[in-house]
């Protein structure tokens, strides 16, 4: 009788959690959608007022701003991103305890948002996330691409391994991030992997990447493997654009029949 009673009462206090829970989900949908509808009438009065009440929500909140957040303007992400910078550390650590039971598009969405915010106390929690994640898992590459924009020596660790990956796409995604990031940490791994790639298009990015990175010990490299390559024109223009980069030269390359030319874009 006893272990019933027991029972009878944990029920009891789960329902009422996930009831309050749905309630206080639910208030915050409301919120957001209000605060919306007054965003793009531009009611400054009624933005402004929602805007102060999501503040004063504190973190509690946050979990819910990052589940409408897909599909929204720039204006209304942009707000939401003013409101996580207000509510400071709190919503860092709303995020990553949120982020591991989200939906894929919401965990994009989280990410983006640790990344914009910048606070490194994001790392640690990130890293725990990383781990659970596998080796192919979509999020792998914004994951250590948040981890490594936050200073953390640990992405760039993940994204070099990525970048040697058995699976075309993860190594093509990994390539264009280190495009983009142009961080000098990224450079022996990428001067590694351009003796090796077969891939045009990977190999295309990884020579842009070492390009941007502006380093004159790479010019040797770079008309070895890529300016010389006998497989693709668009490794042999992309060499000479990082090439001239790198030099402030122009630099021809052999087009696909055969003929000295310079970049289309330079």
């Amino acid at each position: 009788m006893a272990r019933k009673i027991r029972f009878l009462l944990i029920l009891s206090f789960c329902c009422t959690y996930f009831l309050a829970c749905q309630s206080r989900e639910e208030k915050y949908r409301e919120i957001l959608k209000t605060f919306e509808m007054a965003l793009n009438s531009k009611d400054i009065e009624n933005g402004m007022k929602y805007r102060k009440k999501l503040i004063g929500s504190g973190a509690d909140a946050v979990p819910v701003m990052m589940r409408v957040l897909p599909g929204k303007s720039g204006t209304f992400k942009s707000e939401i991103m003013y409101i996580l910078e207000k509510l400071g550390e709190p919503a860092v650590h709303a995020l990553i305890e949120t982020l591991p039971s989200e939906e894929a598009n919401v965990k994009l969405h989280i990410l983006s948002s640790l990344e914009s915010l910048g606070n490194i106390k994001a790392v640690r929690g990130l890293e725990k996330f990383q781990q659970t994640l596998g080796s192919s898992d979509p999020l792998q590459v914004p994951t250590a691409k948040t981890l490594a924009t936050l200073g953390s020596d640990k992405g760039f660790q993940i994204l070099n391994n990525l970048l040697v990956s058995s699976d075309r796409d993860t190594r093509l995604n990994t390539a264009m991030l280190y495009s983009e990031l142009a961080d000098n940490r990224s450079l022996s791994a990428l001067l590694k992997v351009i003796r090796s790639e077969e891939d045009r298009l990977v190999k295309n990015y990884i020579v842009e990447a070492i390009g941007k990175l502006k380093n004159i010990k790479t010019v040797p490299i770079l008309k070895k493997y890529a300016l010389n390559d006998k497989k693709s024109v668009l490794v042999r223009e992309s060499a000479a654009i990082a090439i001239s980069r790198i030099t402030g030269e122009s630099c021809q390359y052999h087009d696909d029949k055969g003929k000295s030319v310079y970049p289309r874009k330079q």
